[in-house]
């Protein structure tokens, strides 16, 4: 089974605040979500049985397939699902955030082999209150509610897909940056951190 991944992308000038205090300046901030954004969507185009990448975004740019037509979240996955099953009716679609520092590609693929198994599902987060991934097959009802304490709406609806800590590891906070560094980070974040210096934040494990 095949699927296009549906991605939300934040006009980055306006894009995680909360992660500022990792960064010394504005620019480096920039910089940073920049490069975990390009490390989830390299991860995600390398995982098999995904077949595209679908992006939405609150301001048009490089890359963006859609800009959405109403304000937050739930909107612009609703909006791109929309598109996405206007030119391939018959293929599941899932919805991801794209903070997924750590992210590899065999973890999204894991994952979309058990999504395939319900009509709909969902990833929570690492604190389990969030959800970091939303799939839908063709034909079901698609009816996101990203959010705080989203895992919970969504349990009423859809099924709970086990996934590695990897796909669960959303990065808010400079917190949350550590502990996707514990996990190993994608290669373009990796590289940016190192080179400003900060050892404690460029693990190499992957496994």
């Amino acid at each position: 089974m095949n699927w296009t991944v549906v991605v939300a992308l934040r006009s980055i000038q306006e894009a995680k605040s909360r992660l500022r205090p990792a960064s010394a300046t504005s620019q480096a901030h920039l910089q940073l979500v920049s490069a975990i954004r390009s490390d989830t969507l390299q991860a995600i185009r390398g995982a098999t049985g995904v077949s595209g990448i679908f992006v939405v975004s609150d301001a048009p740019g490089d890359g963006v397939d859609l800009v959405q037509q109403e304000p937050g979240l739930n909107a612009a996955f609703s909006e791109a699902v929309a598109a996405v099953r206007q030119r391939a009716p018959a293929e599941p679609v899932a919805v991801m955030v794209a903070d997924l520092a750590a992210l590899r590609p065999t973890d999204l693929h894991d994952a979309l082999r058990l999504a395939a198994t319900t009509p709909r599902g969902f990833v929570a987060d690492l604190d389990g209150r969030g959800t970091t991934l939303v799939s839908v097959l063709a034909g079901e009802v698609f009816s996101p509610s990203f959010g705080p304490g989203s895992a919970s709406r969504h349990a009423e609806t859809m099924t709970r897909l086990s996934a590695d800590d990897r796909l669960r590891c959303d990065v808010d906070t400079p917190d949350d940056l550590r502990l996707a560094a514990e996990l190993g980070l994608g290669e373009r974040t990796r590289t940016l951190l190192a080179a400003r210096g900060i050892p404690s934040l460029t693990s190499t494990r992957h496994d």
